[in-house]
C-alpha cells in the first residue's frame, strides 16, 4: 500500500517537471520567434560599423600559372 502511494507520487512529481519543462520551452520559442520577427523587420544592415573578429574562406594563389587553393581564417585588423 505505501509502496503503490510513493510510486503514485513519483510519476505525479515526473509529469509535473515535464510540464513544467514544456511550457518554459515554449515560452522561450515564442520570445525568439519574435526577436526573429523584431531583427527581420530591418531594411538593410549598416556595414559601416561593422568590425569582423574572424573571416573565413577559401584563398586562390596563382603563381607563375600554378593555381594552389587553401582554406584560410583571416583576422583582420582594419576594416575599410
Amino acid at each position: 500500500m505505501l509502496w503503490d502511494i510513493l510510486l503514485t507520487f513519483a510519476v505525479a512529481c515526473v509529469i509535473y517537471v515535464q510540464h513544467l519543462t514544456i511550457r518554459n520551452q515554449k515560452r522561450n520559442l515564442f520570445i525568439l520567434a519574435e526577436k526573429i520577427k523584431r531583427n527581420s523587420n530591418k531594411e538593410t544592415l549598416n556595414y559601416k560599423h561593422w568590425h569582423p573578429k574572424i573571416i573565413q574562406g577559401e584563398l586562390d594563389m596563382v603563381h607563375q600559372g600554378k593555381k594552389a587553393t587553401v582554406k584560410a581564417i583571416f583576422y583582420p585588423k582594419k576594416v575599410v
